[in-house]
């Protein structure tokens, strides 16, 4: 990987306190953290908004995500944005508002307000409560939530009505939930650059970006440590991984640099998916890969490996 590390911070409950601003304390130590690494921000929230609650330092990160990365900046300029008009249509999205306001009209809570439906460039913003209800307001819906599940039943009717719309729904926060188009590649690519840091098989597995300026997440590197017990054992494998422009709908094209011999991975290093995980869908990930690449390690445990070196 590359020398530095990209941290992502979520606004809401990370960075602030649902929609509060961020503490002298916390700005603070963004600025620290941004001196020395790659920064990025993602909310739920419009540009707006999540520059508010940061008291305008947007400035403290390199990369911005609003309306949960359907809106992409690096370094205050436009890298990436999904219009919801374009993907529904004013027909459909008609239909989609009317039947919300519907819904919510029937709804009996502990109080409403205004400002039921936000419509943002990327997705809509429903809160059964109202956007415009104090603080106090707020964590009584919370409560009352938790209870009854207002936001999830919400979810479940308009998946109902409309199954063919291929929409996408986030429930957040303390008071609303978010409507967007299937989730965006670089919205599915930013969750994994995240899991990546994190590791799987007890860090056995990470992967990341090759370079951090690779602002259209293209050209990924992941690093297997060779499972016990096996020839493998202890030793650290490296992987290039390319992610087209198709991903997830297309499978990404994955490569060892180590030199290592295993059933699905050819003599230059190119590995068969088909061999790994079988079909590809577009629920398929990065880490079912890896974890798939991990467990042909184990059963080809036995093997006679080449010498160390690269492909």
């Amino acid at each position: 990987m590359s020398g530095k590390a990209l941290f992502l911070f979520d606004v809401d409950g990370t960075l602030t306190a649902p929609r509060n601003i961020i503490t002298d304390k916390m700005l603070h130590f963004m600025k620290s953290l941004s001196s020395s690494c790659t920064v990025g921000i993602v909310g739920g929230s419009d540009e707006d908004k999540i520059k508010e609650q940061l008291a305008g330092h947007t400035d403290v990160a390199t990369y911005l995500f609003s309306e949960n990365g359907l809106v992409a900046k690096k370094d205050n300029e436009l890298i990436g944005k999904i219009d919801i008009i374009e993907k529904m249509g004013d027909k459909n999205l008609q239909k989609f508002i009317n039947f919300a306001l519907g819904y919510m009209s029937k709804l009996e809570l502990p109080c409403k307000r205004g400002t039921f439906i936000e419509f943002r460039s990327g997705m809509i913003n429903i809160c059964p409560v109202g956007r415009s209800c104090t603080q106090k307001e707020r964590e009584e819906f919370n409560a009352y939530d938790k209870e009854h599940k207002v936001r999830e039943k919400f979810v479940k009717a308009l998946e109902s009505e409309f199954p063919d719309l291929q929409m996408k729904y986030s429930i957040g926060g303390q008071i609303s939930f978010d409507c967007f188009p299937i989730v965006p590649r670089n919205f599915i690519l930013l969750a994994e650059l995240d899991e990546g840091q994190k590791g799987l098989q007890d860090s056995m597995i990470t992967w990341g970006l090759e370079s951090d300026d690779d602002i259209e997440l293209t050209n990924w590197v992941a690093t297997i440590i060779g499972p016990q017990r096996t020839a493998f054992d202890g030793k650290f494998y490296s992987l290039h991984i390319e992610v087209g422009k198709d991903y997830p709908e297309r499978p990404p094209v994955v490569r060892f640099r180590t030199r290592i011999n295993i059933p699905c991975v050819n003599s230059s290093g190119m590995v068969d998916l088909k061999q790994v995980m079988g079909s590809w869908s577009r629920d398929s990930r990065l880490k079912h890969i890896f974890r798939g690449i991990f467990s042909a390690m184990q059963r080809a445990k036995a093997l006679n490996q080449p010498a160390e070196g690269h492909y």
